[in-house]
């Protein structure tokens, strides 16, 4: 998916299936061919990809290559290019930039019939990537060559209405986050966090202050703060909401 793709690293030992190349990266071992089961396996996980017509369905089985790619595996990296769109089919793929701080600001994950937008934009607009793309849970995925992927955009409506929405999606998601970023306080959107994954959290402040941008300390502090006040109880790795309601009400009224 990245530039070097092909390129086995000296002295590295490949896992199957995985298209990258920096210094802690393998190389890719040839992966087995698309078949039909497997295009019918795919189509089920993106559904805009039914009916599409028979001279791209030809081309998909025949230029559709499988990967897999182990958890913690760096999928694309700030600068690279993109060759390929990775349709998923299982595992997730946490997309992240590092701002100047040195701290990392989770943008988006994407999964099973989601669309990866900087992909996208990379692979459209011939634009390296912005961002690093890191495997969380196992990812088994098709990737659709560049040249594949425009014929399918301006080919097949459903694929191109489906990409574009998926597209307006995440700016309006970015839109929000820069807002919370830049107006709401850390407490207010650690407790909407908490809200919208309660009642009880399976989590670490290291994974909290990871998906709020911000340090372990001040994440500690401020659980502890809302464990004073009868909100939450701490636990070893894990977080249970005592008040949600009042959490609600911090997070839309910090006040």
């Amino acid at each position: 998916m990245t530039r070097g793709a092909g390129e086995p690293q000296a002295g590295a030992n490949p896992e199957p299936g995985m298209p990258i190349a920096s210094a802690d990266r393998v190389g890719p071992k040839p992966c087995p061919l698309m078949t039909t089961t497997d295009l019918d396996a795919l189509v089920r996980s993106y559904p805009s990809l039914a009916g599409m017509p028979p001279r791209l369905h030809g081309e998909l089985l025949r230029a559709g290559q499988k990967i897999q790619v182990a958890a913690d595996r760096i999928l694309f990296d700030v600068g690279e290019d993109a060759t390929g769109l990775p349709l998923i089919t299982q595992g997730t793929v946490r997309v992240v930039r590092r701002v100047s701080s040195g701290r990392d600001v989770l943008l988006y994950r994407t999964g099973p019939g989601d669309f990866c937008v900087l992909t996208a934009a990379s692979l459209l607009g011939a634009r390296p990537y912005e961002a690093t793309g890191t495997v969380e849970a196992a990812l088994a995925a098709v990737l659709v060559p560049r040249a594949l992927v425009e014929a399918l955009i301006e080919q097949h409506a459903p694929l191109r209405r489906a990409v574009f929405s998926t597209i307006a999606a995440r700016l309006c998601r970015l839109m929000t986050l820069v807002e919370e970023v830049a107006v709401a306080r850390l407490d207010q959107r650690l407790a909407a966090y908490l809200v919208g994954l309660g009642p009880s959290v399976r989590t670490t402040h290291q994974l909290l202050a990871d998906e709020l941008a911000t340090a372990r300390e001040v994440v500690s502090r401020i659980l502890e703060s809302f464990e004073l006040a009868g909100l939450v109880r701490l636990q070893r790795g894990r977080v249970d909401i005592v008040d949600a309601r009042g959490l609600e009400h911090l997070a839309s009224n910090p006040e």
